[in-house]
């Protein structure tokens, strides 16, 4: 085996098109440089994904692993590392670091991010002599606030928030960074992958298997990042402050309310402590709540925020309230429906994805009597497959498999009312799959343009030529011009976990995708 190194690149290595300036980080996970692109003359940050206890440097450029046993989870690690490219060049909000291109190179992968020059707010904490006064705290909170809730509408989660992943440029800008840890809150799959919390500013519900994550739960980290400003130090973990309750001893975190008297306003902190509340049916619910409570804009409805002035941060917690394997949460989900259309290429999986996904064997009769959507099983339409999925008591996509160009037409009046989305699937056995991608494109432009898209290619383990990263690339030249750039994965159909991260992938992408020229 090659000799090994933890080192990060050295200035002046190229990769791809871009020209490595300087490291400006490492992680456990990864590296990130200060790069120049070549081809648009500007200043970019590449994220190289580097696992530091399986991976290192082995020859030149090139990644290897440390031991052959490694190969399953280096290459698991490395598509959550793409995903999370994918996912993050679907945003486009000033407050939501901003990606700009991914690939595959030198056995491993890399992400292209908008490179800003500024501080995290944790290096900034540690070279204040006091803690930072409400006014301070205020001029970023509140974009980051702003920039959860974009994040929070398309069900998607940080689940990493904490000082170091708040970075404020020179001009004052702040910036969410490093979605690594970040989930899609669909059900209970999102248990699957809680893994990965930062003890100081993780809710409770991260540490169990029972309660539910969501909005709430990235606005505890929030709330513990203020905290981290006022006191200099993070705070008691909740999973601290949950054992104490259930030995009916009082909260050893002493509210942000007492020890930061005389920093900000009374109002102010008392919406800190709300945030900071254990119990996560007791904490605001969505990042416009908060706002709200902050007096930043107008109250909506005449409920917002109610729970707040009533004094719900002021709620008793006993022994009852609470455990450390985690919290019931109280809040219910409205009941939602969508639909979801399976296309593309012949042999792509259409089927067998419908059926796997489907709380019932797919129904694959050429027309169907019935309602069309709605609270059914059986629907009219003269799409090939039909099934659906309970994503719990009161959510269901609605799923269609349909061959042709006629069906299609037909699907996309179908999917005019309560669609989120369309999943191409593309047959990489066939010799021309790219071009038959682009067929697809250019073929069904009109409804692509008018639905959220992403695409998988199905097959790859018996055709290796396009590679995945070849499929991304073109895509992303294909759509360089256009409004957003539709995520690409490398996907097996009979995979229930393969197809979900499809589905994830609709529910953060913007809409339209605006393929069509």
């Amino acid at each position: 085996m090659a000799s090994i190194s933890i080192s990060g690149l050295p200035p002046g290595t190229q990769i791809a098109r871009y020209e490595l300036i300087s490291e400006l980080g490492a992680g456990s996970f990864g590296i990130t440089y200060r790069a120049r692109d070549l081809d648009r003359g500007i200043d970019v940050a590449i994220k190289e994904y580097l696992p530091k206890d399986i991976a290192a440097r082995t020859s030149g450029k090139q990644v290897g692993l440390r031991g052959p046993e490694h190969e399953r989870f280096y290459q698991w690690g490395m598509d959550r590392f793409v995903t999370e490219a994918q996912i993050l060049a679907q945003f486009r909000h000033p407050n939501i670091v901003k990606v700009l291109n991914y690939f595959h190179e030198n056995g491993t992968a890399y992400f292209v991010m908008e490179y800003q020059a500024g501080r995290d707010l944790d290096r900034i904490i540690k070279t204040k002599e006091q803690p930072m006064v409400e006014a301070q705290i205020r001029a970023w909170l509140v974009p980051v606030l702003s920039g959860l809730n974009t994040i929070h509408q398309k069900s998607y989660l940080h689940r990493d928030i904490k000082p170091g992943n708040i970075f404020l440029t020179r001009s004052g800008t702040p910036v969410l960074l490093d979605f690594g840890a970040a989930c899609f809150a669909m059900g209970d799959e999102v248990r699957k992958t809680s893994d990965v919390l930062t003890p100081a500013y993780a809710s409770i519900e991260q540490y169990g298997h029972q309660a539910a994550l969501g909005p709430w739960s990235d606005l505890y980290a929030l709330g513990a990042t203020v905290y981290r400003c006022f006191v200099k130090k993070a705070p008691t973990s909740a999973y601290n402050r949950a054992n104490a309750f259930s030995r009916g001893e009082s909260d050893p975190l002493v509210p942000v309310s007492k020890v930061a008297a005389g920093y900000a306003s009374p109002e102010f902190l008392r919406v800190v402590d709300w945030m900071l509340t254990v119990v996560a049916a007791e904490r605001p619910q969505s990042a416009d709540e908060v706002l709200v409570a902050l007096g930043e804009k107008p109250i909506a409805t005449a409920d917002v925020g109610k729970r707040f002035q009533a004094g719900a941060s002021e709620t008793d917690i006993t022994a009852s309230d609470i455990t450390v394997s985690g919290l019931e949460s109280k809040v219910s989900r409205p009941q939602e429906e969508y639909k979801l259309l399976f296309c593309g290429s012949s042999g792509g999986g259409k089927t067998t994805a419908v059926s796997v996904l489907g709380d019932m064997p797919a129904m694959t009769t050429e027309l169907w009597p019935g309602a069309l959507g709605g609270r059914v099983t059986r629907a009219s339409t003269v799409a090939q497959d039909y099934a659906y999925m309970d994503l719990g008591s009161n959510e269901r996509i609605h799923l269609y498999g349909t061959p042709g160009a006629h069906q299609f037409k037909f699907m996309g009046d179908l999917l005019k009312v309560g669609a989120f989305g369309v999943v191409v699937l593309i047959d990489n056995r066939q010799p021309d799959s790219l071009v038959e991608l682009e067929r697809m494109l250019e073929q069904y432009s009109e409804l692509l343009a008018a639905n959220r898209l992403v695409i998988g290619v199905t097959h790859m383990d018996k055709a290796l030529q396009p590679r995945i990263d070849y499929f991304q690339q073109w895509l992303f030249t294909y759509c360089l011009n256009r409004a957003v750039i539709p995520p690409v994965f490398d996907v097996d159909a009979r995979s229930a976990k393969d197809l979900k991260v499809l589905i994830q992938a609709l529910f953060f992408a913007n809409s339209p995708v605006a393929v069509s020229s």
